[in-house]
């Protein structure tokens, strides 16, 4: 009898273990590979929007940093005015 034939209706405790073990194996890759399909694709329909918020996230990321840096050259600023100094420490 063909295997495919043999394999069709059998549960997998009928089947000797290392045909049921590759059955298995074979299903979880066919799940996994239409599982990533779709993952994909939706990716592909989604990349605009998703390029546009990566680039949103850049751009909040990089104005904080700016931010930051901008208070902490206003904190130098105030120091170096309460000290009276009259030229910054990198000058």
């Amino acid at each position: 009898m063909e295997q495919a034939a043999r394999t069709k209706n059998m549960t997998h405790a009928a089947l000797p273990r290392s045909e049921a073990f590759h059955l298995r194996l074979e299903a979880q890759a066919r799940a996994r590979n239409e599982r990533q399909r779709g993952i994909i694709g939706l990716r592909f329909r989604q990349r605009s929007t998703s390029v546009s918020l990566l680039l949103d996230n850049q751009r909040s990321l990089f104005n904080h940093r700016e931010l930051k840096l901008k208070t902490a050259e206003e904190r130098i600023y105030k120091t170096m005015k309460r000290h009276k100094l009259k030229s910054g420490p990198f000058r």
